[in-house]
């Protein structure tokens, strides 16, 4: 019982890596980055790491937590504020910083309903929506 438990323990993990390294190579061609100057370093590659292992927690489908982690990307993508159409004429597209740098900021941007362009699919708008309750249900606790 304890072996099979820690095979499937291993197997999400090198799933949660595997999604974690599709998710910085669609940031890249998302932003059009040179992959030699932005590299996937350690920091990178723990924070999104981190953000794959809470968002599987939810949805416990490796499939599901690739396609919410790239909404978080195409969403940031999206907003043409962060894309430089602001006073300073400066984007807002580190990896880090504007996307992954927080669980809380990372669910902000994959429940941003305003992107009407990004389409998805009906069981990640069930899903939201249990998730936006039981962070609201949170909350209250």
């Amino acid at each position: 019982q304890s072996n099979i438990r820690e095979v499937k323990l291993r197997e999400v993990k090198s799933s949660i890596v595997k999604v974690a390294k599709a998710t910085f190579d669609h940031y890249i061609l998302s932003f059009s980055k040179n992959k030699e100057q932005y590299q996937y370093t350690s920091l990178r590659k723990h924070k999104v790491e981190q953000r794959a292992s809470e968002l599987f927690a939810i949805t416990n489908d490796i499939d599901k937590t690739q396609n919410l982690l790239f909404l978080a990307v195409d969403n940031r993508r999206a907003s043409k504020f962060h894309m430089g159409e602001n006073k300073e004429g400066k984007k807002y597209i580190d990896f880090i910083d504007h996307i992954f740098r927080s669980q809380e900021y990372t669910e902000k941007l994959i429940f941003e309903e305003h992107k009407k362009e990004i389409k998805r699919p009906e069981w990640m708008d069930d899903m939201l929506v249990k998730y936006k309750k039981r962070l609201e249900d949170a909350g209250k606790g």
